[in-house]
């Protein structure tokens, strides 16, 4: 995962190779800088095997993921090719949302959600669901409507 924050900042996570936990490395108290992107000379990007150093779990829920690093010792492994990307990606995928984020997600409006400090996860990854809509918004962007048959969450 990679995603754009305020300008300036990042936020990843990826998954452990071998258990396929899902894993965010985090800067308590700091937000990520571009510059641990690999473009801009960092060890960061989408399909890269980055080898984070010592970690210290700081999860909670629903954020179990996390886990506390020093970006200036992580360092980039090498780019996973695209047969071993997608082993990655379909190993750690689950079937519907609750399977991905926890039995407490309930449907509400066109989220999903939970309570406060509920949730056995914040990240995962969905096996495709059924295409309930495609279409550009009001702002231009591209999206997509999926249901895993339990729920049809959306956006504008």
């Amino acid at each position: 995962h990679l995603t754009r924050m305020a300008p300036g900042y990042i936020c990843v996570a990826g998954i452990d190779p071998e258990s396929r936990d899902q894993i965010r490395p985090v800067t308590p108290g700091r937000r990520l800088p571009r510059e641990l992107l690999v473009g801009e000379g960092g060890p960061f990007e989408i399909g890269c095997l980055v080898e984070l150093g010592p970690t210290q779990h700081v999860g909670q829920a629903p954020e179990h993921e996390d886990h506390s690093f020093e970006p200036d010792r992580t360092r980039r492994v090498r780019q996973l090719n695209p047969d071993d990307f997608w082993a990655l990606l379909v190993g750690s995928a689950n079937a519907s949302l609750r399977e991905n984020f926890g039995q407490e997600l309930y449907q509400q409006q066109s989220s999903c959600v939970f309570e406060e400090n509920t949730g056995d996860a914040s990240l995962g990854h969905l096996r495709a669901g059924t295409l309930q809509d495609l279409y550009i918004n009001d702002w231009d962007k591209l999206r997509a409507v999926i249901s895993d048959d339990i729920f049809t969450p959306h956006s504008t």
